[in-house]
């Protein structure tokens, strides 16, 4: 609760055009009925705020009342209750939030009339979950400029309305079986196992019956069909079940997997390598001693195959533990720009490089770094052997500013209200 009143402070600072009713300070006694119904809130209970509204909706706290009064009891609300709040409060952050909240709820009880209502009432929501609920509404599919693909393949492999958008789509045919198979693999990479098992029946032909399978006993699954069709080539289908059945397997046996990958080589280069990586990532995060090798040979395997951040970003501190330095050059430079741009990944890029006798571009890349107000700028000093002395007496003394006056608007108003009430 306490996080949650933080960020609505934060949002409302964020937020333009919200508008209150009243700026005037509350009352002693409007305070007493918000800090009670505050603490109703924080427990679940939306009496007292319901019970508070009419004396403080027409204060700068009237929306957030109205919220607290509503939201504990989204099960039980009805459209008409949202719509009254909607009408006395048509903007601001509290009502974004009730918004969002309340379109969630009427697609989980698939009331698509008046989530249509809802969704056309306002700007178009940002959440990808409710972006996946749109396309399930039939009168909304026709709004979206997306495909039902690309919103699936965005978003987390476990979130419950874009997997039942997706289901829908494969019925429809908007979603092709390469496609699904692209996904059933992040599916498996995220260890989604249990969300990919309800897409077995939209696969072709035996292939749904097998990826179950592939779940429930992937070792079992991989040894019957090697002695059904051998260590060489195997068919489309089944080399991607293949595929799955090892990603599955690494996050149970990953020695078993390495040395399944080492012997079938079915599997191109890139499938190689992703297997693989998994197996060096589950092996860093139960420190066993495999984790760097693996890792070398995942890279060996395929070196333009791009792993998840986090992998290499694991990568890097398996190599530095191992004392492995061109494997954090070579995890740094696979990163993409976003992620090896930061501190971190620069400081010990130019540590590898140093390790590596690479002196003159590493004390450059060093030196770009060195900071003493910030943890990696501090350690790029002290590896040039810079000393971290702020060397305060020469700093020059602080002129007097005057700070202008900030006339308090209603949204710092109640930004300062709410962070009163944590």
């Amino acid at each position: 609760m306490k996080k949650k009143l933080l960020l609505w402070a934060a949002c409302i600072f964020a937020v333009a055009g919200s508008a209150y009713a009243d700026n005037i300070p509350l009352s002693s006694a409007q305070e007493s009925l918000l800090q009670t119904a505050a603490t109703a809130f924080s427990q679940g209970n939306y009496r007292p705020a319901a019970e508070a509204l009419p004396a403080l909706e027409n204060t700068y706290m009237g929306s957030w009342v109205g919220y607290w009064s509503l939201q504990p009891r989204l099960k039980t609300l009805t459209q008409e209750q949202y719509l009254q709040y909607s009408a006395r409060f048509p903007d601001g952050v509290a009502h974004h939030l009730l918004r969002r909240q309340w379109l969630i709820q009427l697609a989980h009880r698939q009331d698509w009339n008046n989530f249509t209502r809802v969704y056309q009432s306002g700007q178009k929501p940002d959440l990808i979950q409710l972006r996946c609920d749109a396309l399930r509404d039939p009168a909304l599919q026709n709004e979206n400029v997306v495909s039902p693909f690309f919103l699936w393949s965005s978003a987390p492999a476990s979130n419950h309305s874009c997997n039942a958008m997706a289901r829908d789509g494969l019925q429809q045919g908007l979603i092709t079986q390469d496609q699904l198979w692209q996904r059933l693999q992040q599916m498996f990479e995220a260890s989604a196992f249990s969300e990919a098992r309800h897409f077995a029946p939209y696969l072709n032909g035996q292939a749904g019956t097998e990826l179950t399978a592939t779940i429930d006993h992937p070792d079992i699954w991989i040894q019957t069909h090697i002695q059904q069709n051998g260590t060489g080539s195997w068919s489309g289908t089944q080399t991607r079940l293949l595929e799955l059945a090892l990603l599955r397997l690494a996050t149970i046996h990953p020695l078993q997997t390495v040395k399944f990958v080492q012997q079938i080589h079915t599997l191109n280069a890139a499938q190689k390598a992703r297997v693989l990586y998994n197996c060096a990532f589950q092996a860093t995060q139960t420190f066993r001693p495999e984790s760097g090798s693996w890792y070398q040979l995942a890279y060996n395997t395929d070196p333009q195959f791009h792993p998840q951040p986090e992998m290499l970003a694991w990568m890097v501190r398996t190599a530095i533990r191992v004392g492995r330095w061109t494997m954090v050059n070579d995890a740094v430079t696979l990163m993409n720009p976003p992620q090896s741009q930061q501190r971190q990944w620069q400081f010990w890029k130019a540590v590898a490089m140093l390790q590596l006798g690479h002196t003159v571009q590493a004390k450059a890349e060093l030196g770009t770094l060195a900071s003493p107000w910030t943890y990696y700028g501090q350690l790029a000093m002290a590896a040039l052997g810079q000393s971290l002395d702020l060397n305060t007496n020469s700093a020059a003394e602080p002129e007097d500013v005057a700070l202008p006056v900030l006339q308090e608007t209603a949204p710092e108003r109640a930004a300062i209200k709410l962070y009163q009430l944590v």
